[in-house]
């Protein structure tokens, strides 16, 4: 795949990923990254990993060329959706608002799979300006349910602030069950109750 980094003219991204320490790291980095190579970079890295895992399957795999040309087809389709009359605000389709000046924001979200029982966790902490100050991911190998996985990104994601000595946050998600456990005991007697009342 390293031929692919070139044929997309993100040689100078790899170069800067591969020197770093951690999976933290190279999220950072991606995401300083400007938009329209932040976006390539993506696209690219989700399209290896599909081809990787079809791989591991038995199954046949695009190959280079192929990877490099669907990354492209995918970027040329977001260019156009751009392009058309934007969408009109609705109450399901709340933008990204900004916290107050000296505050930063937590944006955290879980995902949970019933066949696997598995999920995974991530968030991003922004500024007033909507700059990342920082991110974090991670796989959570067994959980019970979708709850757990939300729980587990807020308590990430509050730890990651708390370890950067940031303490004026406020806190986003798109779970109102948690929402609501966070303020309220409704949830304390969950599998995840524990963890919501730590948080």
């Amino acid at each position: 795949m390293k031929r692919c980094w070139s044929t997309l003219s993100l040689e100078p991204v790899r170069q800067q990923l591969l020197s770093k320490q951690s999976a933290w790291e190279v999220v950072t980095e991606i995401l300083s990254l400007k938009e329209e190579v932040r976006t390539k970079t993506v696209l690219f890295l989700w399209k290896w990993w599909t081809e990787r895992n079809k791989i591991n399957k038995g199954e046949k795999g695009q190959g280079v060329d192929g990877v490099a040309a669907d990354v492209l087809n995918l970027l040329n389709d977001l260019s156009k959706l751009e392009r058309k009359e934007p969408i009109r605000q609705t109450a399901g389709n709340a933008r990204w608002k900004a916290p107050p000046l000296g505050q930063l924001k937590i944006n955290s979200d879980g995902s949970f799979i019933q066949e696997t029982m598995q999920g995974s966790w991530g968030f991003i902490v922004r500024d007033y300006e909507g700059e990342v100050v920082l991110a974090g991911a991670g796989r959570l190998g067994s959980i019970p349910d979708a709850i757990t996985a939300e729980a587990v990104a807020c308590a990430q994601a509050l730890q990651a602030a708390t370890d950067h000595g940031i303490s004026r946050v406020q806190v986003e998600m798109d779970s109102t069950i948690l929402q609501k456990a966070l303020v309220s005991p409704s949830m304390d007697l969950a599998a995840c109750g524990m963890l919501i009342r730590d948080t």
